[in-house]
């Protein structure tokens, strides 16, 4: 999950206690990791980019305790455009699309700039998929000659950010560090860049030009999104723009011409209706419509009911509902999971324990008892972690991919328990060593079309003297504990481990898994100062047995 770290005094200031900052935060759906000295860090829930700046936050946390409540098009943009952006021909095959806005009577004094460009860099991180989806550019207003236009050329001139001088896109490009971009801007062939009538004040997704610098002095701004998504540009775009409205800016759309729509952001309050028994079905609850009314508005959601059914208008910054059923979830939320009771499960027939389920216990026993504390990761991983940082190559066919992820980060489904545990440990670089933790879990992959689920238990082992004669004998061990004494071990390569110092498991003429010590390389990307010794065993293979 993505964290973010805001001003303690950022918070307070705009009216949140801090003593009730752990358990309002919580209700939300996300968790409170530290108040450290001036600093509060958060684990944001990625469905919520809104709550990853200090302004949309309180306003969440406002709107659920009650103390403001939303305004009917509050965040409509009524006013006439000020700006005229033109999209070319050229950028159609490589970057399309670009939303803007301009901001008239911001404060950015104090540490708000800071607050305004480290939720830029979230949003890039996140929503924009490290820039490639969506990225965003702040101008100073006062600086923009002219109209603007948003085109795309493999020559061309700006001085960059931090620089005196004007140079050449491809001088821009190693000013702000090629090898960072190169990814991004080499399948374009060409330079996406915005331009007002007289000079270059942005090439996207890399740098904005130095004339147009924002600083804490700066009071009116304009706001370019650009991107390969036009959702993706346009809900940043509005999110952005209920920023400043909140802030108490004035923001005016601008007008664009040659794309999707003839005003951006589009901000547009989206109409979900439902009858309202379908709320009590769904939560097991029963809701009168008047409290239902007060708990969508507690979610910044308005509501209204209308003879049976109910209508709900969604605020442009909510840009995860989706369904009715996010809506739902809204409900429940502000209610509070903790005060719906389950309901008993009726039914006539006895359930019995899945062998597989009840060897699995017997592995945590064996484990637990050799002196491992186990570990509970999420099944949702990058391609990153359980592949490159381990050095494994991969078939993108076998990998089970996440549909619309939000993050980078939660992506895929894992095929290996291992870089789960290396990315705990280097977690807990702090921790007394030896660090022994292992996980018995899920583990997915594509055969013939078809998503296989298996289970598996991986182990690691650090300190200074981990080796592969130790995780051999825990391996050993483990076994003998399960019963299992006819196993055979050979010498085998992957390119988690070090050569020669990693062996395979074979139980009934079946690979059952891989052991050894872990290469320096994997250590290093895991940031990991000590050896590390590890193993993946998969237990249908060891039990005879298949996961249902």
């Amino acid at each position: 999950m993505p964290t973010v770290t805001l001003a303690l005094e950022g918070i307070t200031t705009r009216g949140i206690d801090k003593e009730s900052l752990p358990k309002l935060v919580d209700r939300l759906g996300m968790s409170l990791e530290k108040i450290d000295g001036k600093e509060v860090t958060i684990e944001v829930t990625p469905d919520r980019p809104d709550l990853l700046e200090v302004n949309g936050l309180t306003r969440a946390i406002k709107l659920l305790e009650g103390k403001i409540e939303p305004k009917e098009n509050r965040y409509t943009l009524n006013g006439a455009p000020k700006l005229k952006i033109s999209i070319g021909k050229g950028v159609k095959d490589c970057r399309p699309f670009i939303s803007g806005f301009t901001v008239t009577g911001a404060d950015l004094s104090g540490g708000k700039i800071k607050e305004l460009m480290n939720f830029q860099e979230k949003l890039h991180e996140t929503y924009g998929r490290r820039r490639k989806k969506m990225s965003i550019g702040f101008h100073n207003l006062d600086s923009i000659e002219g109209d603007v236009v948003y085109e795309a050329s493999k020559k061309g001139s700006m001085t960059p950010l931090g620089s005196g001088k004007s140079v050449s896109f491809d001088e821009v490009m190693k000013f702000a560090g090629e090898e960072e971009w190169d990814e991004i801007i080499r399948g374009y062939g060409k330079y996406p860049h915005v331009s007002d009538g007289k000079k270059v004040i942005s090439i996207a997704p890399v740098l904005n030009c130095e004339e147009t610098k924002v600083t804490e002095k700066t009071e009116n701004l304009f706001v370019e999104v650009t991107g390969t998504s036009w959702h993706t540009v346009n809900d940043a775009a509005s999110i952005l723009a209920c920023l400043f409205i909140d802030s108490g800016a004035e923001v005016l759309p601008c007008s664009l011409v040659g794309g999707k729509t003839k005003q951006t952001p589009a901000m547009e309050y989206r109409e979900f209706r439902m009858p309202y028994p379908k709320i009590d079905r769904t939560l097991g609850y029963a809701f009168r419509a008047d409290d239902i009314i007060t708990l969508a508005n507690r979610m910044g959601l308005l509501a209204a009911r209308y003879s049976s059914r109910l209508f709900f208008m969604v605020p442009p910054y909510r840009v995860d509902v989706i369904s009715a059923r996010d809506i739902i979830e809204d409900i429940a939320i502000a209610y509070g999971y903790e005060r719906i009771n389950p309901l008993p499960i009726v039914g006539t027939s006895i359930g019995t324990p899945d062998e597989l389920e009840e060897d699995a216990e017997s592995v945590c026993s064996a484990l637990l008892g050799m002196g491992f504390s186990e570990a509970l990761n999420t099944y949702l991983t990058s391609e990153a972690q359980c592949f490159d940082m381990v050095r494994r190559e991969y078939d993108k066919e076998s990998v089970v991919r996440v549909a619309y992820a939000k993050t980078e980060s939660l992506s895929i489904l894992r095929e290996s328990i291992m870089p789960s545990l290396l990315s705990n440990l280097s977690a807990s670089l702090q921790a007394s060593l030896p660090q022994r933790l292992f996980e018995v879990g899920s583990v997915f992959r594509v055969e013939k079309g078809e998503v296989l689920e298996g289970r598996n238990v991986a182990m690691v082992n650090e300190h200074s003297r981990s080796n592969f004669s130790e995780i051999k004998g825990t391996v050993a061990e483990l076994l003998k504990v399960l019963g299992i004494s006819k196993f055979g071990l050979k010498e085998a390569k992957d390119p988690a481990f070090i050569e020669g110092r990693c062996a395979s498991i074979t139980v009934n003429g079946k690979t059952a898994g891989i052991f050894g010590e872990i290469h320096p390389e994997v250590l290093l990307n895991f940031g990991l100062e000590e050896p590390v010794a590890a193993a993946e065993l998969n237990l249908e293979a060891i039990f005879g047995q298949s996961s249902k």
